[in-house]
């Protein structure tokens, strides 16, 4: 019997060093951060309100803690790979989920990680509760509005979104040609906090 995710790691190691953004804007591309070592996978599971996917936790461990993929590449956690605010997913995570008095109606969802920057504060997500990636747009929130308005649905998976990414597709579905219907990702009811 074959090992899909052991398949998917070989097709994401083809495409290595890439990252999107830095590729299409012909920058240096950085290698990727070194793999996710197991004191600091357990350092970081220790402080998450949530379990980590077993796909997302394979790949830091066996390809690197981030640093390549779609956007501005994969973010680690712990010492790994960065955004350009300098916030790993945990990192982000933990300051997105804080509450902001002057913004009553923020709270970011419990157990939604974000894990790829794409720019203009855009990110790709994992919804932990339901293996969906989400895409979060603030400039498509309304402030006095919950969050979950400008969280959107990408239809694809932790897996299909990695496994996309491996065979050289667009991620990014909001602009997607392949996408189904007219590109525009219907907005997510309200998530629970």
């Amino acid at each position: 019997m074959t090992d899909p995710v052991g398949a998917l790691l070989d097709r994401l190691r083809a495409r290595l060093p890439r990252v999107d953004a830095f590729h299409d804007m012909r920058l240096p591309e950085p290698d990727p951060a070194p793999s996710l070592d197991p004191a600091t996978l357990e350092q970081v599971r220790t402080k998450l309100d949530f379990e980590m996917p077993p796909v997302l936790v394979r790949v830091w461990q066996e390809i690197g803690n981030g640093g390549f993929g779609p956007g501005y590449g994969l973010l680690g956690i712990g010492d790994g790979f960065a955004d350009d605010q300098d916030a790993t997913a945990d990192r982000r995570y933990h300051a997105l989920r804080a509450r902001d008095p002057q913004r009553p109606t923020w709270l970011w969802p419990q157990g939604l990680l974000p894990i790829c920057h794409l720019g203009c504060a855009m990110y790709d997500c994992i919804d932990t509760t339901r293996d969906r990636m989400l895409t979060w747009e603030p400039s498509a929130w309304d402030e006095n509005l919950v969050i979950g308005t400008a969280l959107f649905d990408t239809g694809l998976t932790l897996f299909d979104w990695f496994d996309r990414w491996s065979r050289g597709q667009d991620t990014f579905l909001l602009l997607d040609p392949d996408a189904p219907g007219d590109y525009a990702l219907p907005r997510l009811s309200p998530l629970p906090g």
